[in-house]
């Protein structure tokens, strides 16, 4: 009689997305353009009080300098960080079956999903719809062991993220002071949309191919 052989690898219960393995590097990417930003906020808003006190030709010379790399880099870098959000709301909701891309039960494109948030008023709304749909719709999807291990949902980082963004924008148009509570609130949101998008990054990793990924 033939034995098996025992030395045979057991095949895998389920095999993750390729995409999952370098979901993640937009989200990095987003964290890192975020961190540089809000370094030369920190700059442009600090260089006009500290040549006031320190009163030095040669630092205020210095500072003058700073100001003006901070301040004309602020547009582009805003600007990048609009690409890559927009290449990462297009690759999650990409990732997902073509059954499972709805928002309020309406079937949703990768690219409508990010161009909506263009439009102005309503983008207020839609970032909240739309983001709270993606977490629904990878949340229902996911199994194995996050989402076993962890069963907090993102709908608290939406929330968090969107509401100061909200704050961070009434701050940046009747603030009176140059760092004031709200206008901080606009610095404090990416970071909320950082670990909201690890969140799903994770969830993907999860998430076997479906066959009918964009």
């Amino acid at each position: 009689m033939n034995d098996p052989n025992p030395y045979v690898a057991p095949s895998a219960a389920r095999k993750a997305s390729p995409k999952g393995v370098n979901f993640a590097f937009v989200t990095w990417v987003f964290l890192g353009v975020h961190i540089v930003r809000a370094s030369m906020l920190g700059v442009t808003y600090a260089c006009a009080p500290l040549a006031t006190a320190l009163n030095n030709p040669t630092v205020t010379a210095i500072l003058t300098t700073a100001w003006n790399i901070s301040s004309k880099g602020l547009m582009p870098m805003t600007f990048l960080t609009c690409v890559v959000v927009a290449i990462w709301v297009y690759r999650s909701w990409g990732a997902l079956p073509h059954r499972a891309r709805k928002v309020r039960g309406k079937e949703l494109t990768p690219v409508s999903a990010y161009a909506l948030l263009a439009i102005p008023i309503f983008n207020f709304y839609w970032m909240f719809a739309m983001n709270l749909a993606l977490c629904d719709a990878y949340e229902t999807m996911a199994t194995g062991r996050v989402w076993q291990r962890d069963k907090s949902s993102g709908h608290g980082l939406v929330w968090s993220a969107g509401g100061l963004l909200l704050l961070g924008l009434v701050g940046q148009a009747a603030a009176q002071t140059p760092l004031s509570v709200l206008q901080l609130a606009s610095i404090a949101s990416p970071i909320f949309w950082f670990l909201f998008m690890r969140h799903i990054d994770g969830l993907r990793s999860e998430i076997p191919p479906s066959g009918d990924e964009a």
